[in-house]
C-alpha cells in the first residue's frame, strides 16, 4: 500500500475532472489522503483486491467528503464495491451539520444510504490516518474517545485511541478500537511519528519498507511483479 497526504482542493476527490471548471466548492483547499493498496487474496486462484481510496476534509473542519472503491480481479473477471461519503457543514436544522454515505456493491445494487447527524465529538476520516500527530503522546497515558464511521463496519460508532509511552526505547504505542466490540489495531511509533510496526485486528503486521526491498521480497516469493501486481487499471 502507498498512502499520500497533501493539501488538495475538493474537486480533486474526482481524479478525472478539469480543474478549470471546478465549482466554487469545489475550488476548497484542505487536506487530502489518497491510499492505493493491493492485497493477495489467493495467488493459486489468481485473486487479488486492489483498492482506491481518496478522503478530504476543509482546513477548518467545517465539512469532509472521500470515495473508497475496492475491486476483487481473477482472471479477467472483476466485481467491485464503493463508498462515497460526505459531511455537510453546519447549517438551519443540522448545526453540527449531517454525515452522509451511501455504499454500492457489483457496479449496480446500491443499499439505503444512511444519514446522521454529526456529534458534537467527532473524528473525521482524514483524521484517521493521522491520528498520530494528534494525539498528545508527551502527556500522561491516557485514552480518548469520539463518535467515528467505520467504513468496515458501515456504521457511525465510539472509537477509542488509548496511548501509553516507552521512554527508555524512545517509542510510543496506539492502540486504536474502530468500535465498541471490535478488536484493538495497535501501532508503534518512533519519537518523530513515523511508523514503526502496526498489528491490524486480524493479526496481520504492518511495517513501512523501501520500495526496492519490498520489490526483491515479492521475486523471492514468486509473486507477480508486472503489470498483473499493479491491477488492470494500471494502478
Amino acid at each position: 500500500s502507498i498512502v499520500d497526504i497533501t493539501e488538495a482542493r475538493r474537486g480533486e476527490l474526482n481524479p478525472g475532472r478539469d480543474p478549470e471548471i471546478f465549482s466554487e466548492d469545489e475550488r476548497e483547499n484542505g487536506l487530502m489522503v489518497q491510499l492505493r493498496a493491493r492485497m493477495i487474496g489467493d495467488l493459486e486462484r489468481d485473486l487479488f483486491y486492489d483498492t482506491f481510496a481518496l478522503y478530504w476534509i476543509a482546513w477548518d473542519r467545517s465539512s469532509e467528503a472521500w470515495s473508497i472503491r475496492t475491486t476483487a480481479r481473477q482472471g479477467d473477471a472483476s466485481r467491485s464495491e464503493s463508498e462515497t461519503g460526505f459531511r455537510t457543514r453546519p447549517g438551519e436544522g443540522a448545526p453540527r451539520g449531517k454525515l452522509n454515505v451511501i455504499q454500492s456493491q457489483a457496479e449496480s445494487v446500491q443499499r439505503e444510504p444512511q444519514e446522521w447527524e454529526v456529534p458534537a465529538v467527532y473524528l473525521s476520516q482524514v483524521e484517521r490516518w493521522i491520528i498520530q500527530h494528534l494525539i498528545p503522546r508527551h502527556a500522561e497515558p491516557g485514552e480518548l474517545a469520539y463518535y467515528f464511521y467505520d467504513s468496515s463496519s458501515g456504521r457511525l460508532s465510539v472509537r477509542t485511541d488509548t496511548y501509553t509511552r516507552d521512554e527508555e526505547a524512545g517509542r510510543w504505542t496506539l492502540r486504536s478500537r474502530p468500535t465498541a466490540d471490535s478488536a484493538d489495531v495497535v501501532s508503534v511509533y518512533d519519537e518523530d511519528n513515523n511508523l514503526i510496526r502496526r498489528t491490524r485486528q486480524d493479526g496481520a503486521v504492518i511495517e513501512p519498507i523501501e520500495q526496492g526491498e519490498l520489490l526483491r521480497i515479492w521475486q523471492r516469493k514468486g509473486l507477480p511483479t508486472d503489470s498483473r501486481a499493479r491491477g488492470r487499471d494500471g494502478r
